[in-house]
């Protein structure tokens, strides 16, 4: 099993026509919101700033600015930005009325006013305004394969409700030695049991993707 799989093996998700945040929640958007601070959307270079500030006080690794303005725009209007204060932010990705909660930041004088609960908070609000139907939170702490580490937003994340989704994993698998024909044999195998599954001569769907991050296919 792969330490650092290119995709969560488990994430949590939101109807968005049903949203049932805990108590804690709702305590928290609340204060938020009372504190009346400047919502501001689609900022994407105030956020930037403020995701490199945030990860250098926790040593975390983001990518650069040219790969990030990238990424913004290859989904253009599918993209959006919220950002509070210059204290907090979050960028959501938007495919198929399904809202990726992808890259978010807050600087410690945020957290003591609440403001991440208050950025998902209107994250949401303009992801059901563009006609979004699920919310996804774009990974949450698997029992199966523990990182200790993702417990904290994990919490966070559950306390707006949802439901669990589960996904097989992240697996590679070397080979050291060479037999003769191994390869060629396997190769058809897996061309052939591509072709079966996507119904269309001569095609290699998206699923060859899939089976380069995942042990197992999707269903239905």
């Amino acid at each position: 099993q792969d330490g650092w799989p290119l995709l969560a093996s488990k994430t949590q998700r939101i109807d968005l026509k049903n949203i049932k945040p805990k108590k804690d929640c709702r305590y928290c958007v609340r204060k938020a919101l009372s504190a009346q601070c400047s919502v501001l959307k689609n900022d994407f270079g105030g956020f930037y700033k403020l995701w490199r500030m945030a990860a250098g006080i926790k040593r975390l690794w983001i990518p650069s600015e040219k790969n990030f303005w990238a990424l913004i725009n290859a989904f253009g209007k599918n993209c959006y930005c919220i950002t509070i204060d210059d204290l907090a932010g979050a960028v959501v990705l938007v495919h198929q009325k399904i809202a990726y909660y992808y890259y978010a930041a807050c600087l410690p004088a945020g957290k003591p006013l609440y403001l991440p609960y208050q950025v998902v908070w209107e994250c949401m609000k303009e992801a059901k305004k563009r006609g979004c139907k699920i919310w996804d939170w774009e990974g949450i702490y698997d029992e199966r394969w523990p990182n200790k580490g993702w417990r904290g937003f994990t919490h966070f994340k559950k306390s707006f409700g949802g439901y669990e989704v589960s996904f097989p994993g992240s697996f590679t698998r070397w080979f050291w030695r060479y037999r003769r024909g191994f390869w060629s044999h396997n190769w058809r195998s897996f061309c052939r049991c591509i072709w079966n599954r996507s119904g269309k001569s001569g095609r290699l769907t998206q699923e060859f993707a899939v089976w380069q991050i995942r042990a197992g296919w999707k269903t239905g």
